[in-house]
């Protein structure tokens, strides 16, 4: 009785919702978490990565991009200018989207993740509560012990020119647990 009361109300919420905004979400559909991936480039070429805090629940101590979730009410670029300003203290002049990734992670909910390039970046390099930046060769970057997906991601944001279109990246795991990508370029 309580799960079908509980369901009711979801109901009668998203009802209301769509009465207010012709934008609405839909019971039993696929919804992604939208998150934003920043990778930060001094004017000699090197990348800004951040070393995970060992209090975070995921990647203690592995190296990283910057970035997050994107808050109630912002948009992806938003949300990579406000990331990028959190955890390192810096803000950038120039700022490109370079790819598109989708997560599948086998349950009703994924994720969806901007990537950007930031560049003519400006402010103070300081450390946050998710962990110290450091600037990084990508050969140097390429040796540490990143987030597994970055050890293809990085090199194509750093070699993307002005003017090349984003790619589009699908993600998922097979039975092994091992990450699965299909690029499109």
């Amino acid at each position: 009785m309580q799960i079908a009361r509980l369901k009711s109300r979801a109901f009668f919420l998203l009802q209301l919702l769509a009465m207010t905004s012709k934008q609405t979400l839909v019971p039993d559909k696929y919804i992604v978490v939208p998150r934003v991936l920043i990778f930060a480039f001094d004017r000699i070429g090197k990348v800004l990565l951040l070393k995970g805090a060992p209090t975070k629940k995921i990647w203690p101590n592995v190296w990283n991009g910057l970035g997050g979730h994107i808050e109630a009410g912002e948009s992806p670029i938003e949300a990579a200018q406000r990331e990028l300003k959190e955890e390192s203290g810096l803000t950038a002049g120039d700022w490109k989207l370079c790819g598109e990734i989708a997560i599948d992670t086998g349950q009703r909910q994924g994720i969806a993740v901007w990537v950007f390039k930031a560049q003519m970046l400006s402010g103070e390099l300081s450390d946050s509560v998710e962990g110290e930046p450091a600037w990084l060769t990508l050969e140097e970057a390429l040796k540490l012990d990143l987030v597994e997906d970055l050890y293809t991601l990085l090199p194509i944001v750093a070699g993307m020119t002005e003017g090349e279109k984003p790619y589009w990246v699908k993600y998922s795991y097979d039975s092994s647990d091992q990450l699965l990508m299909r690029i499109w370029r």
